[in-house]
Formats: structure tokens, sequence, C-alpha cells
């Protein structure tokens, strides 16, 4: 009896902690929350304020309904085998370039954007509810983790169109 309501309590809680962390993070990057709701479609808006392409949710969904089918079924053929484990490490380059244009579009240091790959729903929690705020990076490369990768674009205003100084 006791066992089944813990097990109902914790699933309840490990599956509402990520929402509401989510929600908090988009909030701050001026999505409204509720959209956290959504499954795959609040992946596709996490992917978006970390200037990634959307497309990112596609290899990331496969490689987890893969690794479900994996379990269920061992006698795969070897073919479709290597292909899965090729599927599971190109996810895994996308959530440490998505843990890396995280950080960085919150102002995080390396060694933070380091916990969010090795920790990620910790330091997802304390982007959430810390003071950071999110800042647009255009052009972002993660790539070059460390270097400046603003792209400035020069604006002129009314008077230096008009000539005067």
């Amino acid at each position: 009896g006791s066992e089944y309501y813990s097990f109902v309590y914790m699933s309840i809680f490990l599956y509402i902690l990520p929402v509401i962390i989510t929600w908090k993070i988009l909030q701050k990057a001026g999505i409204e929350g509720w959209k956290s709701l959504i499954p795959i479609y609040n992946l596709y808006l996490m992917f978006e304020i970390c200037e990634m392409p959307g497309w990112y949710v596609f290899p990331i969904l496969i490689t987890f309904i893969s690794e479900c089918f994996m379990e269920s079924n061992s006698n795969l053929p070897l073919s479709l085998d290597f292909i899965l484990l090729v599927l599971i490490i190109f996810s895994a380059v996308i959530e440490i370039k998505f843990a890396i244009s995280l950080g960085k579009h919150f102002g995080k240091s390396d060694g933070f954007i380091v916990g969010i790959i090795f920790l990620p729903h910790i330091f997802k929690m304390i982007i959430a509810f810390d003071l950071s705020t999110y800042q647009k990076v255009c052009s972002a490369n993660t790539n070059n983790i460390g270097q400046n990768n603003t792209d400035y674009t020069e604006t002129k205003n009314q008077d230096d169109i008009n000539g005067e100084n």
C-alpha cells in the first residue's frame, strides 16, 4: 500500500519538477511558461531560446524511443544497433551543445556549464531560480567555448542618418 503511494508521489515529483524548471527558464527568456506543459514543444522552445535548430528535437526523440525499444528487444540486427549507437552519440553532442548555449545565454561561467553537462537537472534548477537574466546572443557559436560569440551589428540613429551630430 504505502510503497505504491511513495512511487506515485515520487513519479509526480519527478515529472512536475522539470516542468517547473522549464517554465521558469522559458519565462526568463520572455516565453509564456505554460508552454512548458506541452511535451516535445517545450524541448523545441528550449532549443529556440538557445538559438539552436528546432529540428534537434527529432534525434533526441528518436534516441529516447529507440533506447526504450532496445531494452524491450535485445535481438536487434547489428546494423540497427550501429545506427542507434550513432544516434545516441549525436544526441549526446546535441545535449552538450545545448548545455553550453544555455549557460552562455544566462551569463554562466565555463565551470557552471560543465555542471549543466554532468548534472543538468540541478544546474537548470539554479538557472531557473537564481537572479540571472536571459541574454540573446546573435549568431551563437557553441563550438568556441570561452570566446566572444556575439555578432555586433552597427546601428545608426536618426541624427547620424540626417548628418546631424
